[in-house]
């Protein structure tokens, strides 16, 4: 007896889902017109999102770093957020080197002075500009997280490489083809971090590069930020009080979600970052040779939810389907739920010091 020998390679596109939701509607695929299909995906798009409001699925946690501006009172999360779970406030130590090299002009002192009004403005394009950390010392330096800050809008392909002789320069993070916004971060974390004694960024997308700030930290710090309700937030008396954050409201906007924070950004905290873990919504459905934004012990569940809901739009099924289906949905969508877990320990510490007082 043989098997495949391969586990969850299987590809169940979109339209696979679709179909076997109007089979178990007991639909034959000459019944099916274009406009079902619309009404299958409109269907599907409805009842994804509305997973959002049943608790958080596992794969829709995701991290994201939010730059800090200096005197802003509202960050703006990213789009698709539905609420935060975790937020803390990070700060970096700022590794600048013995020296800083551009390889295409500019002074490149000015990536690396703080001051927010100054920049490199390379002069040719695909160029380079790069930190030595190996002339005084054999060390090196260990990076974790990057930031840039570009002078000009516009669309960059940088990659961030680490090199230990100055001649084969290993690739540390490739975001791809980027849109960056003049005077707006743009932070990454490195996965893996590693000592090197030389580390640059490279314009490999054909732009010429200004750069406001190139700043390289470690040893990043964390401190969780406490959450306000509405209330509390419109009761402070002085909300541009300056400092560094310690507290936010989530404004849950219709588009856009906000994060109110308190003290707003100073001089001191303005190189810190938000480092938030959000509930966001499963991805839009897209195109029938796609995929679902939904792990494989899903599937399941979805198909017949979506037979659930075509049944009550579709003229053509017939009325004894719609109490087995309805069971059926029902029941598979009650098993995914039950193992949406992480099977991590809970730990509960009461607070009884009222009664101990």
């Amino acid at each position: 007896m043989t098997v495949s020998g391969t586990v969850s390679t299987t590809v169940f596109q979109t339209r696979k889902v679709i179909d076997h939701a109007f089979r178990r509607c007991r639909m034959v695929p000459e019944q099916i017109t274009s406009e079902m299909i619309d009404t299958a995906k409109d269907n599907l798009y409805l009842m994804l999102s509305s997973l959002a409001n049943q608790g958080f699925p596992l794969w829709c946690i995701q991290k994201d770093i939010l730059p800090l501006y200096l005197g802003q009172p509202d960050i703006p999360t990213p789009n698709g957020t539905v609420d935060i779970l975790n937020a803390n406030y990070r700060w970096l130590f700022r590794q600048n080197g013995v020296a800083q090299y551009s390889s295409a002009g500019g002074i490149v002192t000015y990536a690396f002075d703080g001051n927010l009004s100054t920049s490199c403005a390379q002069t040719a394009a695909n160029g380079n500009i790069y930190v030595d950390y190996g002339s005084s010392s054999s060390d090196g330096t260990i990076v974790t997280t990057v930031g840039v800050m570009m002078a000009t809008s516009g669309s960059f392909n940088i990659k961030f490489e680490g090199s230990n002789d100055l001649l084969t320069w290993t690739e540390v993070i490739a975001p791809g083809a980027t849109t960056y916004v003049a005077n707006r971060w743009q932070w990454y974390d490195v996965d893996v971090a590693s000592t090197w004694k030389y580390f640059r960024m490279r314009e490999t997308g054909g732009g010429t590069l200004n750069v406001v700030e190139f700043y390289i930290g470690n040893n990043p710090t964390e401190i969780p930020l406490a959450r306000l309700n509405r209330d509390d937030y419109t009761n402070l008396p002085n909300k541009y009080f300056a400092g560094r954050p310690l507290q936010y409201w989530f404004d849950r906007q219709r588009d856009i979600p906000i994060m109110n924070i308190w003290p707003v950004t100073d001089q001191g905290s303005m190189f810190g970052q938000f480092i938030i873990w959000r509930q966001r919504y499963i991805m839009d459905v897209g195109t029938l040779t796609e995929t679902l934004d939904v792990p494989q012990r899903w599937y399941e569940a979805i198909v017949w939810q979506l037979s659930w809901r075509l049944c009550q739009e579709l003229p053509d099924v017939q009325p004894q389907y719609l109490t087995y289906i309805k069971a059926t949905a029902d029941e598979a969508l009650a098993l995914a739920q039950a193992e949406e877990r992480d099977n991590s320990p809970i730990y509960f510490a009461p607070n009884i010091s009222p009664y101990t007082k």
